[in-house]
Order: structure tokens, then sequence, then C-alpha cells
């Protein structure tokens, strides 16, 4: 009978774990793509000085998530603009809506 309920134990432990794993693994693989499109986006803007509808689009078609100004959307040679990139992230067991939650890269691009 001990057999039975350590095989029952170690089984719930083992698919906590695969759980877990699985939502690390999706959260970083969602971080890459992010820092992806920000490397194109920090380039784009710092050679242009404005974060303009194109961009946005490129944000949106690439990542279905949105850039937010955080001061001014377009700055002057030699100045700096900031920008946050929200992506929706729901991991495995995120019918939990408790669970569910965005990632925030926030950017600062220096114009040249």
């Amino acid at each position: 009978m001990s057999n039975k309920v350590s095989l029952l134990l170690c089984m719930f432990f083992l698919l906590q774990f695969v759980i877990f794993c699985g939502d690390i693994i999706g959260y970083q693989l969602a971080l890459s793509k992010a820092y992806t499109v920000t490397t194109y986006v920090n380039d784009y803007v710092s050679n242009k000085g404005v974060i303009d509808d194109e961009i946005q689009e490129y944000v949106s078609n690439s990542l279905h998530s949105s850039i937010v100004c955080t001061n001014s959307c377009s700055a002057s040679s030699g100045a700096s603009l900031d920008y946050s990139i929200q992506i929706a992230y729901t991991p495995i067991l995120g019918i939990l809506k408790e669970y569910a939650g965005d990632a925030v890269l926030s950017q600062r691009v220096y114009i040249k």
C-alpha cells in the first residue's frame, strides 16, 4: 500500500515540475522573441528619431503586442527616447486568471 501512495505522490510532484519547467521555457521564448524585435526597433528609432505608425504596426504584427512611448514619440538628434513593449503571456496553468500577466520590456534609445 505504501508503494502505491509513494508512486502517486512522486507522480504529483513530477507533474508540477514538468508544468513549472514548461512555463519557464515558454516565458523565455516569449522574451527572446521580444528582445529580437526590440533590436530592430532600437535601430529604426535611433536612425529616424520617431516612433511612427510603421514601427507600431511592425511590433503589432511580430509580437501581437503594443509599443508605448514613455515620454514623447519623437526626439531630436542627441536626445533619448523611452518606450516600452508589453507582451501578454499566459502560463500553462493560465486557466486561473490570477496567473496570467504581461511581460514589459522598457528601452531607452539615443537618437543619432
